[in-house]
């Protein structure tokens, strides 16, 4: 946990290259960790990388969107698939959620993002489908309208339409409600 808070001044300081050789490996298994407090840590780490910015120059982000997709959220990804617990699985759609929380990442890894958040709404738990609805919510709002009606929107009905959880249901009700607020 420690580590996940110093992670992003850390980097900062020793590079993208350092960083990716020395420190990646540990940052992607902290998502993995029995302790709940290090995953939390992990994600608010990840949303720290994502804001880093050059010293000095508060425009030029120090890890930009490509890197973080390329070398985070590939290897999040692919952990994912191989994930038998359902905390772990959550976890990992709170960082796509943080990634997603960018437009700028929208822009160029829309597709990769949005296909593994719709993916998860077929999760067997619950729990996984509440989490990628409430991901959906959170990237919809950096999202062109149209494509939210043409690809958020179908599959948070699909769900609906299937779901027997309330509470799943009931944030299927709240991002479709805040959708059409935001169109």
């Amino acid at each position: 946990r420690a580590l996940n808070r110093i992670l992003p001044a850390v980097a900062a300081k020793q590079g993208q290259d350092s960083f990716k050789r020395q420190l990646l490996g540990r940052f992607i298994r902290s998502f993995q960790d029995r302790i709940c407090q290090v995953r939390i840590s992990a994600v608010e780490a990840l949303a720290s990388l994502r804001d880093l910015s050059h010293h000095g120059v508060s425009s030029a982000p120090f890890f930009d969107v490509n890197w973080l997709i390329l070398n985070v959220g590939k290897r999040l990804g692919d952990v994912y698939l191989r994930m038998s617990y359902y905390v772990y699985r959550i976890t990992i759609l709170q960082a796509f959620e943080q990634l997603a929380a960018d437009s700028s990442v929208l822009d160029d890894h829309v597709e990769t993002i949005l296909i593994f958040l719709t993916g998860a709404l077929k999760d067997e738990v619950p729990n996984v489908r509440f989490a990628a609805v409430e991901a959906l919510r959170t990237s919809s709002r950096f999202l062109d309208d149209s494509f939210v009606k043409r690809h958020i929107e179908p599959a948070l009905r699909e769900l609906e339409e299937a779901e027997v959880d309330l509470d799943v249901r009931s944030a299927i009700d709240n991002t479709l409600s805040s959708l059409c607020s935001y169109m």
